[in-house]
């Protein structure tokens, strides 16, 4: 995971209005799960992937009390669970940061990705296994689109 100064800039700077968004929902609805691809403004070639799930639906998912997963098993589970894809084939991800907020159950995750915003889906919900969840996945470029996902246990 990276933590340079010019790292969190960006993830500042392009998170802020991103986090109050996924902070309010996620505050009035438990069962949501939000996915942002968000082009870095000057940069038409670099993609934000901001995700914000609650903690306890993410550690049950992996089997795990909440407060016992470890930033670094919160970002792996993510990143394996994402399904964030370019032209039907893996995006590669780059570097992440994890922000937990165990008083509001929520963790926020964001990292960048290479490639234009219009080649780039998430391809499954988050958390299926959980009963009534929903993963809303939105594009944010010059123009806003989303869709909401929901999974069924296989």
């Amino acid at each position: 995971m990276l933590t340079s100064r010019r790292f969190r800039a960006v993830c500042a700077a392009a998170g802020i209005v991103w986090l109050l968004s996924s902070m309010t929902l996620l505050a009035h609805d438990l069962l949501l799960s939000t996915v942002d691809l968000v082009r870095q403004p000057g940069a038409p070639e670099r993609v934000d992937v901001l995700v914000a799930l609650p903690l306890s639906h993410l550690a049950g998912a992996e089997h795990a009390p909440a407060g016992a997963l470890s930033s670094v098993e919160i970002d792996v589970a993510i990143r394996r669970r994402l399904g964030l894809t370019r032209r039907g084939t893996p995006a590669p991800l780059g570097p992440s940061m994890v922000m937990v907020d165990a008083a509001t159950d929520v963790v926020r995750w964001q990292t960048t990705v290479d490639g234009p915003l219009e080649t780039l889906d998430v391809d499954r919900a988050l958390v299926p296994e959980a009963a009534g969840a929903r993963t809303r996945v939105r594009h944010a470029g010059a123009g806003t689109a989303e869709r909401w996902m929901t999974g069924t246990p296989s």
